[in-house]
């Protein structure tokens, strides 16, 4: 079930304009106000939400040359203590790849379609299989620190036609993280009953305490 959409089919379409624009294909058009891009048949920056269970609250950090962002635990959750909490796919598509990868240590990679995917990076676990069909709230993997990382987070990234995207948006708006853990913190309103199949499994081994939830 897909999230409700903030913006009209027409305006998607000027923003798939943007989008070729940027992975240098298509004819020259004046990019958007808002910098956001889109998918020819719908899907778009604004469907995503954060890929973390309804009320939690992250930090969003990132560094030099790193078209992505690097969630990090707050609050009970600060430092190491978000190790093998839960990944979610915030949207839902398709598995494509799920393992290993240079760098990216043990990552999950989903296929919205329209041309979007999402890679979720440094996990210390993987809870979906290649092939599986997601939802927003499915979990794909835990919160890890496999492959290059100093310590404890979620690299997440959304990609566009196969290019990291500089700006990453949730729940409609754009991230604007910060050099340094944690950054600046953001709530998800990755919430049922706009999907369904949520499924929060633990790390092997390990007691789940959530980050903290907002207030009010």
């Amino acid at each position: 079930m897909r999230c409700p959409r903030p913006f009209s089919r027409a305006l998607a379409t000027t923003f798939v304009a943007s989008a070729l624009v940027l992975v240098g294909a298509g004819p020259t058009a004046a990019e958007p106000s808002d910098n956001r891009v889109g998918g020819a048949n719908g899907v778009d920056q604004a469907d995503f939400q954060m890929p973390f269970p309804c009320g939690q609250v992250w930090g969003a950090s990132t560094h030099g040359n790193h078209p992505a962002v690097d969630w990090n635990g707050v609050g009970p959750a600060a430092g190491s203590m978000d190790q093998g909490l839960p990944v979610l796919a915030g949207l839902g598509g398709t598995v494509t790849a799920a393992g290993d990868q240079a760098g990216y240590g043990t990552r999950v990679v989903v296929d919205h379609g329209d041309g979007w995917a999402s890679v979720y990076g440094h996990l210390s676990a993987i809870t979906v299989e290649e092939g599986q069909t997601v939802s927003a709230v499915t979990q794909v993997g835990n919160v890890g620190n496999t492959g290059t990382s100093g310590g404890p987070h979620l690299h997440w990234e959304q990609r566009y036609l196969g290019q990291r995207l500089p700006v990453l948006w949730a729940a409609g708006v754009p991230i604007d993280p910060t050099y340094g853990s944690p950054g600046p913190t953001y709530t998800s309103a990755n919430c049922p009953p706009r999907t369904f199949g949520v499924s929060l499994v633990p790390a092997p081994g390990r007691p789940r305490q959530g980050p903290a939830l907002a207030k009010g």
